[in-house]
C-alpha cells in the first residue's frame, strides 16, 4: 500500500512539473521597441540651416510620470490607461525621445551642433530649447497624441525668444505596437520641424547669426 501511494505521489509530481513547463513554454517573450529618427537629408524638404555653426542645447526635457515605465502605455478612454505586459520600450522613453529629437534637429539644422542637457562648463550653448511633454500616447489602430510646451532661450542671460504650445495627433496605421511606435516617431519629427522652423524665423532673436 505504501509503495502504491509513493508511486501515485511521484506521478502527481511529474504531471505537475509537466504542467509548469507547459505554462512556461506558452508565456510570450517580451518584445522591445524604440522611436526612430527621420529618414535623413532627403526628408528635410524646405528646412535650411539658419546659422554658421552655432551650438544649440536641448533640454531639460520633462516627461509625465505615468510614462516612466517599461510597458508601452495606451489609452482605452479619456480616464483609463493600459500598460502592455509583453510590449516594452527598449530603455527609457524619455531618453529615447530626447536622443531622437537631437538627431532630427541635427539633420534639420545641419550646420549647427546639438548638445544635450546637462551642459558642461566648457560648452555653453548659444541657444537652449526647453521642453515639457504633457501627453505622449494613444490607442492601437487609432491615433497617438503629442502635447508639449517648448521655449527657446538665447544668450548667457537666458532671454526667452519664442515659446509655443504644440498639440498634434498622428494616425496609427495598424493595430500593433510597431505601428504605434512608428506613429509616435512621426509625431516627434513634426515637433522637431516646428522648432526648427521657429529658429529660422527672422523675427526670432534665436534666428539671428552673430
Amino acid at each position: 500500500m505504501q509503495k502504491k501511494f509513493l508511486a501515485y505521489t511521484i506521478l502527481f509530481i511529474f504531471a505537475l512539473g509537466l504542467l509548469m513547463l507547459a505554462g512556461c513554454a506558452s508565456t510570450p517573450s517580451p518584445r522591445f521597441y524604440t522611436l526612430s529618427p527621420m529618414a535623413g537629408p532627403e526628408s528635410i524638404g524646405e528646412a535650411q540651416p539658419f546659422s554658421q555653426g552655432r551650438t544649440i542645447g536641448l533640454g531639460p526635457v520633462r516627461f509625465p510620470d505615468y510614462l516612466n515605465r517599461p510597458g508601452i502605455i495606451t489609452r482605452t478612454d479619456d480616464n483609463t490607461l493600459q500598460i502592455a505586459e509583453f510590449d516594452h520600450w527598449a530603455g527609457s522613453l524619455k531618453e529615447n525621445f530626447t536622443l531622437v529629437m537631437a538627431e532630427n534637429l541635427g539633420l534639420l539644422l545641419e550646420r549647427d551642433k546639438i548638445v544635450l542637457y546637462p551642459y558642461g562648463m566648457t560648452l555653453i550653448p548659444n541657444i537652449r530649447i526647453i521642453l515639457a511633454v504633457t501627453r505622449f500616447e494613444g490607442s492601437l489602430g487609432g491615433k497617438i497624441f503629442l502635447d508639449a510646451y517648448w521655449v527657446i532661450q538665447e544668450g548667457p542671460e537666458k532671454k526667452e525668444g519664442v515659446g509655443q504650445k504644440f498639440r498634434i495627433s498622428e494616425p496609427v496605421n495598424g493595430s500593433d505596437y510597431r505601428s504605434l511606435a512608428a506613429a509616435q516617431s512621426r509625431a516627434v519629427e513634426r515637433l522637431c520641424r516646428e522648432i526648427a522652423k521657429a529658429l529660422q524665423q527672422p523675427s526670432s532673436g534665436a534666428s539671428l547669426s552673430k
